[in-house]
């Protein structure tokens, strides 16, 4: 007889979030991210935006702003570089860690890890087979966003440790050749988490400032929660002039 093809088994990561971020039913949250989509604001520089910066709450306190930042992006984009602070950053973890999902779930669906930047990434020793056991709240946050607007889209989740420049240097590096026609780099943060609105306001407002000025000095004094992937995506624009072409990075 003819032998039967082996079956490959995927790791699928099932995010545990809805429910408690989102809805947790494929038709309600469909329904709630369209919404938000009716209602964003757009810029004159829709389809040039490069890098964007999102916040990663909860639906109900910023998903509006959220739809706002992925609303400037050409529908032509398909993959996306999800930057965001590593869930137990606290516990003194460091460098650049990269979760080896096959996939993502979300009730919408499934979201597939990039092959081609899975075998960059491989081949310069960045995937390491590292399981996320929290959830990694900030890149699960954006997958709705992604999975409703841009058709076949692919991820690349990169989780940030305590940074220091030798792991911010390779960074650059890694976004820099990822960063290409079909790509766009999301910085998923709540900046200022666990402050009171005045503090919240006032941080935020200067790392925000910071990153519109171009100015590194004022960004690496930004103490937002996410500031490394702030200074991470902050060094991709200067790097490669994002501006200078006619494209942005929306804060």
């Amino acid at each position: 007889g003819i032998a039967a093809e082996p079956t490959v088994s995927r790791d699928i990561r099932r995010t545990d979030i809805p429910g408690k971020y989102y809805p947790d039913f494929n038709r309600t949250l469909t329904m709630v991210v369209n919404s938000f989509y009716d209602n964003a604001k757009t810029s004159d520089e829709v389809g040039n935006t490069k890098v964007i910066i999102a916040p990663s709450g909860r639906f109900v306190l910023s998903g509006q702003i959220t739809a706002n930042a992925f609303n400037q992006i050409s529908n032509k984009t398909n993959r996306f570089v999800i930057l965001a602070d590593h869930p137990r950053k606290s516990d003194k973890v460091t460098g650049i860690i990269i979760p080896t999902y096959d996939a993502y779930s979300t009730p919408i669906g499934e979201i597939n890890f990039d092959s081609d930047a899975r075998k960059y990434l491989t081949d310069i020793g960045l995937m390491n087979n590292t399981k996320i056991e929290d959830p990694s709240v900030a890149i699960e946050i954006m997958l709705p966003f992604i999975q409703q607007r841009f058709q076949n889209a692919t991820i690349v989740p990169i989780l940030l440790g305590n940074l220091g420049a030798e792991h911010l240097n390779l960074l650059e590096q890694v976004l820099t050749k990822l960063l290409d026609n079909r790509t766009v780099i999301v910085i998923a943060t709540e900046l200022s988490k666990g402050k009171s609105y005045i503090d919240a306001s006032r941080i935020d407002t200067f790392c925000l400032n910071a990153m519109k000025k171009q100015d590194v000095n004022l960004v690496m004094k930004c103490r937002a929660s996410s500031g490394y992937s702030i200074l991470a995506g902050f060094g991709v624009i200067k790097k490669l002039n994002l501006t200078n072409r006619k494209q942005n990075c929306l804060t």
